[in-house]
């Protein structure tokens, strides 16, 4: 799906995004140089969240924020995904690497995989729909 260029770079960032849950799925084969135990899954979803998630959602949540009263819809589903946000900030941080079972892991992958196919399937086509000219650029500013 071609994406409004305002939003391409939080897109492309979902790419990543989409690998670590896949990575933390415990019914998808490992891919080849990346960690494969649970420890290993653990200690690389906590770097891969403060350096690279952590701040994806940050930029997110500004655009989310400058993007509210659009329209009803826009604002129960910018609601439901910064909730998603938190619970997620709150699972990676909870983990353990010394102290991981591979089924916490699973849970991660599965709703980390599940908030980003809401985000690039519903959301962005309704900011798409829904965000005048104006602000668009506003975003490309601010990404």
């Amino acid at each position: 799906m071609k994406r409004h260029i305002a939003l391409q770079p939080l897109s492309r960032e979902h790419h990543n995004g989409l690998l670590l849950a896949q990575l933390l799925r415990n019914d998808i084969p490992d891919y080849a140089g990346m960690p494969f135990d649970d420890i290993g899954k653990a200690i690389y979803a906590k770097e891969q969240f403060s350096s690279i998630l952590e701040p994806h959602f940050q930029k997110e949540e500004i655009i989310f924020q400058l993007s509210k009263e659009l329209s009803a819809d826009v604002d129960l589903l910018i609601n439901e995904v910064i909730a998603e946000h938190e619970v997620l900030k709150r699972l990676f941080n909870e983990l353990n690497p010394s102290n991981t079972a591979s089924n916490q892991l699973h849970t991660i992958g599965w709703l980390l995989n599940d908030h980003i196919r809401k985000e690039e399937r519903i959301l962005f086509p309704l900011l798409e729909q829904y965000c005048p000219a104006a602000l668009m650029n506003q975003f490309r500013l601010l990404l």
